[in-house]
């Protein structure tokens, strides 16, 4: 009987332990509720804790419906043995939003800027996915100052001390070159350059443009005349006497005259071309272009020269001569062209490099021409053709095409201005090969034979004379977005 009366006491306390516990079981699989709804509210980064505090509220049991403190821990310890185990619910960190710059504001294809843009430091620029501006036209206007290398030139002009023989005076190489041997119109020359382009798209990934650009003439004059004193001479080599000779323009008591010489440039170039983005982002951007490039320069050089004799001798005292040579060169070239555009932008700055390198024909002219205007005291004027170093030998047009190569270089930094203008200043740099130019086509060797009124002859001649030249100068402009 003694054993009955416990095993009997044991069921009766099993079950009294598992009718307490079932309110915990409750509490606990609210906890479990609690605790997903915590790391839901977590992961939407609500920051809110009066929801939190009111499911608190909520699932808080009634304190009348609470066990004895003493029953608490056995009966949560009972639950938690009998319920599945877990893993602790991982809270996940909510890191606070930044403020954008005030300065800026999210912008997308085809918004207008109101305002105008902030150029914070470190803030590359472009607004929404494709930049600030839809499809259409920009447009860049931009005066430049450049500089073209000097043509070579022969000696054209000498004088020498006063005293010196009449057979010596101008001769090289002991006379003084007051003009030529030197490369002439160096000075640099103002212009201006205007950019017309269309984009394809609004990511500005395709393009059409077509740039043109010209300097002003570019003209540059010597000039000197005598009574006599000082001496003035044009040099040339002597066929007949195979050696250095002149003829003189002022003597003392002989002859009398001045000379005037004249060099004059001008120079234009245009090219069209495709352009199409190879990399873009936000601070950076790489751009091909293939088009067809147009260059041309033409110069002149003018020689005239006017002398009276004031002593007898085999031409009447009083006899004025009007002596012209003319030499004049064209270069046209035309080739296809391929280059690559990389910019870099920093806030409102953006540094631009642009190469290219074109290939084709330079269509060469040689224009040279002469005259001699003479008028004897009381006589009417003749005109003959030919001067002293454009003769019947060499005058004459001549035409031919060679290969050449132009390549280009420009350096530009820009600034953002305004959401649709933008500064721009740089340096630009091109040049062109085999070119004709005036200096290099004049032959010094001369038949006196061919004076005019006078006989044919063989010298001087003529022969095409290739040389190089380059372009360089500074740029700035404006430029926007139509």
């Amino acid at each position: 009987m003694r054993r009955f009366a416990v095993a009997f006491a044991m069921l009766a306390f099993l079950a009294g332990t598992r009718a307490s516990a079932d309110p915990f079981e409750n509490l606990s699989q609210r906890l479990e509720q609690y605790d997903q709804q915590v790391q839901s509210r977590a992961r939407s980064g609500s920051r809110s804790s009066a929801p939190v505090q009111q499911a608190q509220a909520q699932m808080r049991p009634a304190a009348q419906s609470r066990p004895p403190a003493r029953m608490r821990r056995p009966a949560r310890m009972a639950s938690m043995q009998s319920a599945p185990q877990q893993a602790a619910p991982m809270v996940e960190e909510v890191q606070p939003v930044p403020m954008m710059d005030p300065g800026y504001q999210e912008y997308y294809p085809g918004d207008m800027w109101e305002e105008p843009m902030g150029c914070a430091s470190g803030y590359c620029g472009g607004g929404g996915d494709c930049g600030w501006f839809p499809p259409g036209f920009f447009g860049r206007a931009e005066y430049i100052a450049f500089w073209v290398r000097g043509a070579n030139t022969p000696p054209l002009v000498t004088t020498s001390p006063p005293g010196t023989p009449v057979g010596s005076a101008g001769v090289l190489p002991n006379a003084e070159i007051l003009f030529g041997d030197e490369r002439i119109n160096t000075a640099g020359r103002s212009g201006g350059r205007f950019t017309l382009g269309y984009w394809f798209d609004p990511c500005e990934s395709l393009a059409i443009e077509n740039s043109f650009f010209f300097l002003g003439n570019g003209d540059e004059s010597y000039a000197a005349s005598s009574s006599g004193s000082p001496i003035l001479a044009r040099p040339l080599f002597n066929v007949d006497t195979d050696a250095q000779d002149a003829l003189l323009l002022a003597y003392p008591e002989i002859v009398v005259g001045s000379v005037n010489v004249t060099s004059s440039r001008t120079v234009y170039s245009n090219d069209l071309r495709l352009r199409r983005a190879l990399y873009a982002d936000c601070c950076r951007r790489v751009d091909i272009l293939a088009g067809y490039r147009y260059f041309r320069i033409a110069e002149g050089l003018d020689i005239r020269t006017n002398t009276t004799t004031i002593a007898g001798g085999e031409v009447p005292v009083g006899t004025n001569s009007a002596v012209e040579d003319l030499f004049n060169t064209r270069n046209n070239f035309n080739g296809g062209e391929l280059g690559v555009n990389w910019q870099m932008t920093r806030g409102c700055w953006t540094f631009d490099v642009f190469a290219a390198v074109a290939l084709g024909g330079v269509s060469q002219r040689v224009r040279i021409n002469g005259s001699t205007v003479v008028q004897a005291p009381g006589e009417d004027p003749l005109t003959y053709e030919g001067g002293i170093l454009a003769l019947d030998s060499n005058i004459g047009q001549y035409d031919r095409t060679v290969f050449g190569v132009l390549p280009e270089l420009q350096l530009n930094l820009r600034y953002q201005w305004t959401p649709l203008w933008r500064l721009n200043f740089g340096y630009t740099f091109m040049a062109l090969t085999n070119v004709v130019r005036p200096g290099d086509q004049i032959d010094l060797q001369v038949d006196p034979n061919q004076f005019p009124p006078g006989t044919s002859g063989t010298f001087p001649q003529f022969a095409f004379n290739n040389s190089d030249i380059w372009v360089q100068g500074i740029n700035f402009g404006i430029e926007t977005n139509f």
